[in-house]
């Protein structure tokens, strides 16, 4: 109680306290003189080097973090005072109390920093290099210098704080995006399940390209996300990767747990799009045979969307996609499915026509108008059912879609 009311009388009491540190028998006493010290801040300098000598000296981690936050509070003046707070460092096993002895070395500033990315590469004890690492990260684009070093770690450890403070450090100093996204990834994959792993993901920039591994780890977190928003966003980062997630996601296809993860994975490929040229033929039967099983229409309707984005089905799927139509009695469902069989051409044609002149639902009627008129002189055959239907029509809407289908199959009203 006594030291903390001479730390708040400030500067005047540095002399009693600086006494009093020194003929401090007892660690806990020498701990509560220091936070005194630090409580003076700056005007304290006096008394940096017996805290200097005291740190290095400490015996145990409670009070080497006593006295390093004292010293931050000060502020180092001199790189010598550098020596036994590495020493410190290296003798302390505490994260909480590296975190300090590093945030007491960087209040040097920037001339601490070749001293702390050296230790960073010296000490491969993964508690050190978690906090060397976020205290390099603090110096933002200053410690440009340490990405190479800090991208050397990353992938090399299994330790998830780490991998956390090398993604979060290489943010700050600005690393090359694709070191970046590979440095996140492998910080989320060490602990996925982690709070931490969703703020990670969600700093990814969307179209980078990560290392191979990085991305193949990506892929796996579907199978643990699964259709949680985490999962989607993760789906969404994979697609945006290109050609490049193709293999990964194949992969992960064939070993997906249940049915939820492999539409999720399904639904990756599908936001691939053109450039899963590769891949094509295999990714489309797939969706169709989802599409075939899916019970929801909110399912449905995602999986028509990633055929949509993949490029014209082959008629051989051709039979199952018009028995998803007659079957779905969602709008969306119906509107985007028939555009995707209008693409298959001309064999679509007849099945089209047959589902017209079966149905009266208007909206079923609507979306088969849109699809015919979508395939223009490709479905002139279809014009008596589209006249026979727009006569029967309840809806003006559903009128106005079926004459335009007509118009545009080359047909013109009387």
């Amino acid at each position: 109680m006594l030291a903390h009311a001479l730390g708040r009388i400030g500067p005047t009491a540095i002399g009693p306290l600086v006494a009093a540190f020194r003929g401090a028998a007892q660690a806990r006493q020498r701990a509560t003189l220091a936070r005194a010290l630090g409580s003076i801040g700056p005007s304290a300098a006096p008394a940096l080097g017996d805290l200097v000598e005291a740190v290095g000296a400490a015996a145990d981690d409670p009070s080497r973090a006593a006295m390093a936050e004292a010293l931050t509070a000060i502020g180092l003046r001199s790189p010598a005072s550098l020596s036994p707070l590495r020493d410190a460092l290296r003798a302390s096993r505490d994260l909480w109390t590296l975190r300090r002895i590093v945030e007491a070395m960087a209040s040097l500033g920037p001339v601490a920093l070749p001293i702390l990315l050296a230790e960073f590469e010296a000490n491969q004890d993964p508690a050190a290099r978690t906090a060397l690492a976020e205290g390099l990260g603090e110096f933002g684009t200053e410690a440009g210098a340490a990405v190479a070093s800090l991208g050397a770690a990353v992938g090399a450890t299994e330790d998830a704080a780490l991998g956390t403070a090398l993604a979060e450090a290489l943010r700050m100093i600005g690393a090359p995006a694709a070191l970046l996204a590979t440095a996140q990834i492998d910080a989320a994959t060490l602990a996925p399940r982690a709070s931490g792993s969703e703020a990670i993901l969600r700093k990814i920039a969307r179209g980078v390209i990560p290392s191979p591994a990085a991305i193949q780890g990506l892929a796996g977190l579907l199978a643990i996300y699964g259709e949680s928003a985490l999962g989607r966003h993760t789906a969404q980062l994979l697609g945006a990767m290109g050609a490049a997630a193709i293999g990964p996601l194949s992969a992960a296809l064939e070993s997906a747990p249940n049915e939820p993860v492999r539409l999720l994975i399904l639904h990756a490929l599908g936001l691939i799009g053109p450039a899963a040229v590769d891949a094509r033929e295999a990714l489309i039967g797939s969706l169709v045979e989802a599409l075939a099983g899916a019970a929801e229409d909110r399912v449905r309707l995602q999986i028509v969307d990633d055929l949509r984005r993949i490029g014209p089905a082959p008629a051989a799927h051709l039979k199952t996609l018009v028995t998803v139509m007659r079957r779905s009695g969602f709008a969306p469902v119906q509107w985007r499915l028939g555009l995707v069989i209008a693409e298959i051409g001309a064999p679509a044609v007849a099945p089209l026509v047959a589902l017209l002149e079966e149905t009266s639902d208007e909206d079923r009627r609507r979306a088969l108008g849109n699809a015919l008129g979508r395939m223009g002189e490709t479905a002139v055959d279809a014009a008596p059912a589209l006249m026979a239907a727009m006569r029967t029509a309840r809806d003006p809407r559903t009128r106005e879609i079926l004459a335009s289908a007509l118009r545009r199959t080359a047909m013109r009203l009387a």
